[in-house]
C-alpha cells in the first residue's frame, strides 16, 4: 500500500499517525494532575481530540475525492468504535476511568471534524474555481456533490 502513496498520501498517514499516536499515549498515562495546574475540562479535550483524528482521516481517506457517504459512515463507525476502546482501555490506569459521556464528546467531536473538512474541501474548490476563471454558480453546483471535484 505504502508504495502507491503520492507524497501528499505519505505526508498525510504520517501526520495521521503522529497524532492517533499522541491521542493514545495522552488518554493512556496516570492523571496525576499537579496541585494549582490550570486544567481543561475533559469533555473538551475529547471532543478537539477526536475532531482532530477524524479530520486527518478524512483527509487521508478521501484526498483522491473518494468520498462517499458510505465511506464517510465507515470513517466514523470507526472513529466511534476507537472511542468505545479508548475508554475501555483507561479502565485500568490510574487516575484514569471509561465514561460514557467522554465518549458522546469522542463521537460529537469526530463529526464535527468530519464537518470541518468537508466545509474547508468546498471552500477550497469555490477558491479554486474562481481563480481558475470557471462562474462560481458552477463551481457551487459541483462542490455539493461528496467526492466530485470541479472540472477546472
Amino acid at each position: 500500500m505504502l508504495d502507491r502513496l503520492t507524497t501528499l498520501g505519505r505526508c498525510l498517514l504520517a501526520l495521521l499517525l503522529l497524532y492517533w499516536t499522541a491521542l493514545f499515549v495522552g488518554t493512556h498515562i496516570p492523571n496525576l494532575a499537579a496541585p494549582g495546574a490550570v486544567s481543561v475540562n475533559d469533555k473538551t479535550l475529547h471532543f478537539l481530540g477526536y475532531a482532530g483524528l477524524t479530520f486527518l482521516a478524512a483527509a487521508f481517506a478521501f484526498r483522491q475525492n473518494r468520498a462517499s457517504r458510505r465511506r464517510l459512515l465507515l470513517l466514523l463507525a470507526a472513529v466511534a468504535a476507537y472511542g468505545v476502546l479508548d475508554e475501555l482501555l483507561q479502565i485500568p490506569i490510574p487516575g484514569r476511568r471509561g465514561e460514557f459521556g467522554d465518549w458522546v464528546a469522542d463521537v460529537l467531536g469526530a463529526l464535527a471534524g468530519a464537518g470541518l473538512y468537508f466545509a474547508l474541501l468546498g471552500v477550497g474548490r469555490r477558491l479554486v474555481g474562481v481563480c481558475h476563471g470557471v462562474p462560481l454558480k458552477s463551481v457551487n453546483a459541483r462542490a455539493t456533490e461528496v467526492g466530485k471535484a470541479p472540472n477546472v
